[in-house]
């Protein structure tokens, strides 16, 4: 499946580094890891960075090494993510879209059902299986259903802001 912008807008520095940072809200990122995930140059990434960063696209982290991560307060910001999700509803269909939706709403009603059961652990109140090692606690891990916990598969990692990833 081509990317999402790349179909209607092109394949250009700019747009590599923005589908790229969409869905990573809150990541950081120095300029030679946004280069390689782009597979541009550390030079063309540092001039683009430079100019998202004067339209207020990318946060700024300077504590050392600088790190960017994208301005979710951007007007900018909030357009291009409509558009890219508007693409992307195109690209998948309404049939897709809705198995996507109904997938999200499982995960979270399982996160939210471990965290309870996590929350009645410490309270000492209903959690009192001491069968595993974790003590009756449930410690919010895999259950069986994802190819790595905490990250979106492959076919909708673009629509799933909602979630944070890890490098």
């Amino acid at each position: 499946m081509n990317r999402p912008f790349e179909g209607i807008f092109g394949n250009t520095c700019e747009l590599r580094i923005l589908e790229f940072l969409l869905p990573l809200r809150e990541i950081k990122f120095n300029v030679t890891e946004l280069a390689e995930e782009a597979k541009i140059s550390r030079v063309t990434a540092g001039r683009v960075i430079k100019k998202f960063a004067e339209w207020n696209i990318l946060n700024v982290h300077d504590r050392g090494v600088t790190e960017y991560s994208i301005n979710p307060d951007s007007p900018i910001v909030k357009s291009v993510d409509a558009l890219n999700n508007a693409i992307i509803g195109e690209m998948l269909g309404e049939e897709k879209l809705n198995e996507i939706s109904e997938y999200i709403s499982e995960r979270q009603n399982v996160q939210n059902s471990k965290s309870t059961a996590f929350s009645s652990g410490i309270n000492g109140s209903s959690n009192t299986d001491n069968s595993d090692s974790n003590n009756g606690y449930n410690t919010g891990g895999d259950d069986g259903n994802d190819p790595v916990p905490g990250y979106c598969g492959e076919e909708h990692k673009y629509v799933c802001h909602g979630h944070k990833g890890e490098r």
